[in-house]
């Protein structure tokens, strides 16, 4: 144990010797992250961009859309549906909403199906579309269920719902499904930035074995595993710095709302955390030079991050890749932030800790594996 906590303690030495190296593994990867936060927070109170393609222009889907601007929720802006595809991917409008055709007489019939919301953003991000729409036409379909689909009755009973005769009760709620999406955006930036500095971090064994300083380590009583330990421990130190600040700035200074406990929020991302430092480990065990690790730990943390839903939801992603996600650590870890966000008790996130401490344990016995295996020291680039 003695010998784990010098060797950690000589890492640490030799990471902040420079000042230049608080800045880099501190410092750079903290104000990315809330400087992004920022960039998001506000977004949650503007207006959303909604598309719109009205195929019916009856005064009914008027009165919808006159109904959704007075959320004060939506910028309506009109589309052709020939360049419906450029203006969603372009970013032009964040949702795309088609009315369909003969709306009233379905309306009547009362076989009136889904009106269709586009979005690259996934069903995540349109729930809370639907959730007006879905109210508004809940309405209608009521309208004609009394009016039993009588035209003259529906007319009748409509005209004084749409001018209010009708005696409505409107209550606020807060939404807060765009500030649920903030975050889990903002988490994944992060989970992402872990990994890069936790891989830099380990990066500290090819440097000493440039050096030659590992083959002396190799030499004495110290073990490969007792070793790796000593960078774990400099690694989880250093990760968490970065969470406990950043959590702190962003909840205290910034007055992020997180819309997770600030305590289970901190154990999944420390949990993660320990899955960043065994990937970093695994990334240096099967690099042959500090170049190799480079590339090594772009082809591995990139496509990772797209596939784990870092930069997208999954729920978007076609369904053989939502499967593949199951095997990526960063999928477990953002989908326990997200279900805590719809309610689930600390609990119910039990399984998603354990498989990312799973992770975490496969790829740190992997690293010490190929490590010991390989006690024959290279020079490296």
């Amino acid at each position: 144990m003695r010998n784990i906590f010098l060797i950690a303690q000589n890492m640490f030495k030799i990471i902040f010797k420079k000042k230049s190296n608080i800045v880099v593994y501190i410092i750079l990867p903290i104000v990315l992250v809330l400087i992004f936060m920022s960039l998001q927070g506000p977004s949650s109170d503007s207006k959303v961009s909604l598309g719109v393609i009205n195929k019916d222009n009856t005064e009914i889907a008027v009165d919808m859309l006159k109904y959704l601007d007075s959320t004060e929720k939506f910028k309506i802006v009109p589309i052709n549906e020939e360049n419906l595809e450029d203006k969603v991917s372009n970013g032009d409008v964040q949702f795309a909403l088609i009315i369909p055709e003969n709306m009233k007489e379905k309306i009547l019939k009362r076989n009136m199906e889904n009106i269709q919301i586009i979005s690259i953003k996934g069903q995540d991000a349109t729930v809370w579309i639907e959730n007006y729409i879905d109210m508004y036409m809940g309405n209608l379909m009521s309208i004609s269920k009394a009016a039993n689909g009588k035209e003259e009755v529906f007319n009748k009973i409509y005209k004084g719902y749409s001018k209010q005769e009708l005696t409505l009760q409107s209550k606020f709620v807060t939404d807060n499904t765009k500030g649920r999406s903030s975050t889990q955006n903002t988490m994944g930036l992060f989970i992402m930035v872990m990994l890069m500095g936790t891989t830099t971090t380990s990066t500290l064994i090819l440097k000493e074995k440039r050096e030659r300083t590992y083959q002396r380590i190799c030499t004495s009583p110290v073990s490969s595993k007792q070793y790796m330990t000593s960078n774990v421990i400099v690694n989880l130190f250093i990760v968490f710095i970065q969470i406990t600040i950043v959590m702190f700035l962003a909840t205290k200074i910034l007055k992020y709302n997180m819309h997770v406990p600030t305590m289970q929020l901190l154990i999944i991302l420390m949990s993660f955390g320990v899955v960043a430092v065994s990937i970093g480990l695994a990334i240096v065990a099967f690099a042959k030079s500090s170049a190799s690790a480079s590339n090594l730990s772009t082809l591995i943390i990139t496509p990772s991050c797209m596939l784990g839903g870092c930069f997208w939801p999954v729920s978007m992603m076609p369904e053989y890749l939502q499967r593949l996600s199951d095997f990526i650590p960063q999928s477990w870890a953002l989908g326990a932030i997200r279900k805590l966000q719809t309610g689930a008790q600390f609990k119910d996130i039990l399984w998603n800790i354990t498989i990312l401490l799973g992770f975490a344990l496969a790829f740190f016995l992997i690293s010490v594996y190929k490590i010991k295996k390989d006690r024959n020291v290279e020079r490296f680039i």
